[in-house]
């Protein structure tokens, strides 16, 4: 078995050109910060645009299906936000589902919804 991390480096001069027009065309779109994660089932892009808007790109592949969801959420005042978070848990959503829409951690809701 290859070492797992003597993979991932020999793969960042291969990927250097991707990441860099990666990076190019969220900064063209006005987009600060970025992040992307993936499983086997669940590719996911979050953003922070200059606006202070956070954006995330969810994409869940399946046998036979795939689903694609975009959740944006305006740069929202702490007080706010802990008002948004409140109305959303009492619509049955999780905090991991709250935290997603609202484009903050877990555990801001969490407190959000303490406070």
């Amino acid at each position: 078995m290859k070492n797992v991390a003597a993979v991932n480096r020999s793969l960042l001069p291969a990927l250097a050109p991707q990441l860099k027009a990666l990076s190019d065309v969220f900064e063209s779109a006005g987009v600060l910060e970025w992040s992307i994660s993936s499983t086997a089932d669940v590719r996911r892009i979050k953003a922070r645009t200059m606006a202070g808007e956070a954006v995330t790109l969810t994409q869940i592949v399946g046998p036979g299906y795939q689903e694609q969801t975009v959740s944006r959420c305006a740069g929202l005042t702490i007080k706010q936000r802990r008002i948004e978070a409140k109305k959303l848990r009492k619509r049955g959503l999780t905090q991991a589902d709250i935290a997603e829409r609202l484009g903050v951690s877990q555990k801001t809701i969490s407190n959000d919804l303490t406070a």
